[in-house]
């Protein structure tokens, strides 16, 4: 499987295991407790030893990394950001380079639920996406490579990737392209460029779903003006759209 990634990097996942899993009385709670980090440590270590020792790949490794979560961090590692932009302040000193994939917005499945049905946090539309503009800390000592949408839904199969995938990384990949043009640019000429690509993946047989319906997208002045419409604007277009 390795020799067939084209890609020069390569994540490996170091997990905490979730306590609750075990029993409050189970013998081996308060061992793991106490040893964590170290064996976090320990199990990282012998991780990257096999990958480039034995296994001797040339790529380079990719580490989940967030606030709440730290885990120890090399210089030479990879931290995909697993938190938020704001919080890049507290690792501003660290020289690794960074992939920034920030749990809002950038985590395409939340608010989906999960495989028991239950409600996994709030669900972020294309429009919280595109609101998501990343600042880098002053002084701040890391590489910005990029960003990274994620998709990984406990109920996200071949059937539903596309139509998951499409908006909002769209809008990602726009965001990161152009980063200043937000200032400047009508709400509407952006909505123009995002239903040309979604007219452009359907030519090309990817089955995304759709960002507005039929009216505003042949009227994407009337239905964005901007980026956050007024009750009363809202109000007015859906009287439009239902005479229509």
């Amino acid at each position: 499987m390795i020799c067939l990634l084209k890609y020069n990097l390569f994540i490996l996942v170091v997990m905490k295991l979730v306590f609750n899993v075990l029993n409050k009385n189970h013998p081996l709670k308060n061992l793991w407790i106490n040893m964590e980090q170290l064996t976090i440590l320990i199990f990282k270590k012998r991780q990257k030893d096999i990958w480039n020792n034995q296994i001797k790949s040339q790529k380079k490794i990719i580490y989940w990394y967030n606030k709440k979560d730290q885990l120890p961090a090399d210089q030479d590692d990879i931290i995909q950001w697993w938190g938020l932009s704001s919080q890049l302040n507290e690792v501003k000193n660290r020289p690794n380079s960074f992939i920034l994939s920030d749990f809002h917005p950038l985590y395409l499945d939340i608010g989906v639920g999960n495989a028991f049905g239950d409600r996994y946090d709030k669900y972020q539309a294309w429009k919280d996406v595109y609101k998501w503009n990343p600042k880098i800390p002053h002084n701040f000592q890391g590489n910005i490579l990029g960003g990274e949408t994620l998709l990984w839904g406990e109920t996200n199969n071949q059937n539903t990737h596309f139509q998951k995938l499409f908006l909002r990384s769209s809008i990602l990949s726009d965001t990161l392209w152009n980063p200043e043009i937000k200032k400047q640019e009508q709400f509407w000429k952006f909505t123009q460029r995002l239903s040309d690509m979604e007219d452009r993946m359907n030519k090309y047989g990817f089955p995304v779903s759709p960002f507005t319906h039929s009216y505003c997208k042949r009227q994407l002045q009337q239905c964005f003006p901007q980026l956050y419409s007024t009750k009363l604007e809202l109000l007015f277009m859906f009287i439009i759209v239902y005479l229509i």
